[in-house]
């Protein structure tokens, strides 16, 4: 190790990621911070002589072309150049559970947040405010992976969950109890966005999936996520950094899969025009509706084994107003069954739950990023305002 040469190029965030992840810094013999100071001061040959090139961008698109221009320049030497950036979105666990449960940051946690992508975009954990909150929604997410997901990380990382004191569940639509994620389109990306992938539930009865096994479509999505990287790079990645470590790959803002901050957008007419409702609300399917009925009491009593004090909070997340129109029958059909639901497991569990389908704050299109999800300041908004409704639940 001590007769590598190796030198780092990039921003000075990239550059100060990349070397609070390294095992052994000291072995960084030079840091270029690519500015205009770097073009005008250093000297020409800061390419040269280097075993290992590390490439680390936070921002812009700098690092695909500066690593084109060295291997350019060093045509028929034997280097390796590591783009850190890309390699440690690569490196991060296919789960999303995987992903929030190796925070080192957390040595337990408080609370959990369990649903889809309303939750996983319009929760954030860090400004609940009322402890340490892991964050395991998904896109896609049905109430038996919710079970599925909550009973994964008990069983695996138990020290992380065994104390925890609050969750928080997205219960999606007034027809969750019948959406089954496994028979539909969503599962290819329910998996891609870091579900849970270790059981295929009824998969085997999807008609838009068939002729891919299960474990076939799983081994193809991780396959598309960390494309080309031979084995060599991977050896000498996992040589130089604390890939055992997540939050020193990630820095101080370790976050889950989505990263907040870069929900900037206002959702768009186009958004708005080519939204439309799935087809477990235009279809009534039995099967499903009793099998998530089981699982979802199972879900309330794995909950309750953990702690059986636990507050327990359902919720509903509002989609943006401009799309209300295309969710009357929800309203009409699905509504009054799912009230029927909840009101019938109250009566055997202890939780509140904060419907907030028909909230003004949907009315306000500059806090979406999409039809159905919150931007960043839509998010920090509505977990304000979900925090407050918690914290009175509490005191009343």
């Amino acid at each position: 190790m001590e007769e590598i040469k190796m030198a780092i190029i990039g921003d000075r965030a990239g550059i100060s990621t990349a070397i609070n992840a390294m095992k052994y810094p000291q072995l960084v013999g030079a840091k270029y911070i690519y500015d205009n100071d770097l073009i005008r001061n250093a000297e020409n040959s800061l390419f040269d002589g280097w075993d290992i090139i590390i490439v680390a961008f936070e921002e812009g698109d700098y690092a695909d072309r500066i690593i084109q221009l060295i291997n350019a320049y060093r045509d028929g030497d034997s280097f390796i150049v590591i783009d850190y950036c890309k390699l440690k979105r690569a490196c991060r666990p296919f789960m999303n559970a995987d992903v929030v449960m190796n925070n080192h940051h957390y040595a337990e946690y408080d609370g959990v947040i369990l649903g889809i992508s309303h939750a996983e975009m319009g929760i954030l954990p860090e400004r609940l405010g009322i402890g340490g909150f892991a964050n395991l929604a998904v896109s896609g997410q049905d109430i038996y992976y919710n079970y599925k997901t909550m009973d994964y990380c008990f069983n695996t990382y138990f020290d992380k969950v065994k104390n925890i004191r609050t969750a928080i569940i997205d219960m999606y639509d007034y027809s969750y109890f019948n959406y089954d994620a496994s028979v539909t389109k969503k599962i290819i990306n329910y998996l891609g966005c870091g579900g849970y992938n270790k059981e295929s539930h009824n998969y085997e009865r999807n008609i838009d999936c068939q002729g891919e096994a299960f474990n076939e479509m799983v081994d193809r999505i991780q396959k598309y996520l960390k494309p080309g990287y031979d084995d060599e790079l991977l050896d000498v990645w996992n040589m130089l950094f604390e890939t055992n470590d997540l939050s020193k790959i990630y820095g101080s803002e370790y976050l889950g899969v989505q990263d907040i901050k870069q929900r900037i957008d206002i959702v768009s007419d186009e958004n708005i025009q080519q939204f439309h409702i799935g087809r477990y609300t235009q279809q009534r399917f039995e099967e499903t509706i009793n099998e998530n009925k089981i699982y979802f009491e199972l879900l309330l009593e794995l909950l309750h084994s953990i702690n059986s004090d636990i507050n327990i909070y359902l919720t509903l997340l509002p989609r943006f107003s401009g799309v209300w129109d295309k969710e009357e029958i929800l309203i009409r059909e699905w509504k009054p069954f799912f009230y029927e639901l909840i009101s019938e497991y109250k009566a055997k569990y202890r939780f509140e739950f904060f419907d907030y389908c028909r909230h003004e704050i949907g009315k306000r299109r500059e806090l979406y990023q999409d039809e159905a999800h919150f931007n960043f300041l839509g998010a920090m908004k509505f977990t304000d305002m979900l925090r407050e409704d918690i914290l009175k639940s509490q005191a009343g």
